[in-house]
């Protein structure tokens, strides 16, 4: 595939210069976008030299898959680019490269010919392609998974236009794909429409949708899709009309939703730097819950962007810190992640205090923004002092500095700061009691 962006990104001095006080915009957006793009690409490419160089029994399959893919690319690139942009594209990539390097005998590079298949979907099938099947079925990222019961694992399987429809046939069984790939028929089963907005979806069928450490929940029933995109499109709601800057951030980053299993009373969510354009999430308990989540998780994603282009730290690598808002002790750049991300929901509550639709609501907001402020802050200042950071690093921290210094000049009522700092101590003495020596 032909990426002329395909070398390392330089972003405008003005553009860094916003991300680093945790904003930047849609333009921000877009900027890292086409450099996860090129990225995607460069995985892909040498997945293939990879599978070539090693002698893999399955690289003719993903050396012909990408020569498929860099063909649909110059008749479709619409269709192209949803395939390498999926999120699952990114986490397969990077980790069928690191069992590659690790001499694993179950790497899979023949997944690659299904990102074609993807963008042969996508584009009416103007030519077929071939694939190996799964067990019972195949996956086409971005896009579905075609359900092909008795289909053996290996077997050739093609998607290949049958008159005036796309379709996918493997040892003889075949699935017609719908004139709608988001439509859902017995043996299709697409990602489904998130209702943010038309083209994000909902991911619940691909084996590599997330990379994290997480509980992914099974496909959805009907009726729990229901639920949660109501749930979900509430927090998306309440983000546009409230926040826009946020949802305009949010609203370029995530294409994919991917839903979490939900235990206890609190929300998982997560992001992964591998799954540029995704988001992790449980069931959320009310549409400010659901807000505060993508706000959160989209200052990962941000960073996780940036930190593909440029080296922030340069610290110990084995070294542990205390990060107030973990349970665990957390390594330099996780402690960067983690007060850049902070610094997103601390700006989210302070918002929330001018919008908050009753007293108590008012008094939450005020309580979280100090808290989560002030956790920042605690952080910023130690990787600002701590000789840690490389002169890029610096510029961010200084960034996130100025702004958090700017906030922690606002007041807050005297009951909701004590409340903040409260529960601040709370945690960190149950950090210390947990972590005997941890920094």
């Amino acid at each position: 595939m032909n990426d002329a962006g395909a070398a390392r990104h330089a972003l405008p001095a003005e553009v860094f210069a916003d991300l680093a006080r945790g904003e930047g915009g849609g333009r921000a957006i877009r900027l890292l976008r086409s450099a996860e793009h090129s990225r995607r690409v460069l995985l892909l490419w040498s997945v293939v030299e990879e599978a070539r160089s090693r002698r893999h029994p399955a690289a003719t399959v993903a050396v012909d898959g990408y020569a498929a893919l860099a063909d649909i690319q110059r008749r479709a690139p619409d269709a192209a680019r949803t395939a390498v942009e999926a999120p699952s594209t990114g986490v397969w990539a990077q980790l069928t490269l690191h069992e590659f390097w690790r001499g694993s005998p179950t790497v899979r590079p023949e997944r690659l010919a299904t990102l074609a298949g993807s963008a042969a979907v996508l584009a009416g099938a103007r030519r077929s392609v071939m694939m190996l099947a799964e067990d019972d079925g195949v996956t086409l990222p971005g896009v579905g998974r075609a359900v092909l019961p008795g289909a053996r694992f290996g077997r050739a399987t093609e998607v290949r236009r049958g008159g005036d429809h796309v379709e996918i046939v493997s040892d003889g069984i075949r699935v017609v794909v719908p004139g709608d790939p988001r439509a859902e028929t017995e043996n299709w089963q697409p990602l489904r429409r998130a209702r943010l907005r038309d083209d994000i979806v909902v991911d619940d069928v691909d084996e590599y949708r997330f990379a994290a450490d997480v509980e992914l929940h099974p496909r959805l029933t009907g009726a729990e899709l229901a639920r949660w995109r109501g749930s979900v499109a509430a927090g998306w709601r309440l983000l546009a009309g409230d926040h826009p800057g946020m949802a305009e951030e949010v609203a370029e980053c995530v294409t994919t939703v991917v839903p979490l299993s939900t235990r206890g009373a609190e929300v998982s969510s997560a992001t992964a730097p591998a799954a540029f354009g995704a988001v992790a999430l449980g069931f959320p308990r009310d549409a400010v819950t659901a807000a505060a989540i993508l706000a959160h998780e989209v200052q990962h994603a941000k960073l996780a962007a940036l930190m593909h282009l440029y080296d922030f730290t340069d610290g110990p690598p084995d070294r542990r810190y205390y990060a107030p808002w973990r349970d665990d002790p957390r390594p330099l750049p996780g402690l960067l992640h983690g007060a850049y991300a902070h610094l997103g929901v601390a700006r989210f509550w302070r918002a929330r205090r001018e919008r908050a639709d009753s007293r108590q609501a008012v008094f939450d907001a005020e309580v979280r923004f100090a808290r989560w402020r002030d956790a920042a802050l605690e952080v910023t200042r130690f990787l600002a002092d701590g000789g840690m950071l490389t002169g890029l690093g610096g510029r961010l921290v200084g960034g996130m500095l100025s702004v958090l210094e700017e906030w922690e000049r606002e007041p807050v009522p005297a009951g909701a700061l004590a409340r903040a700092r409260e529960v601040a101590e709370r945690h960190r003495t149950g950090w210390a009691e947990r972590n005997a020596g941890g920094s």
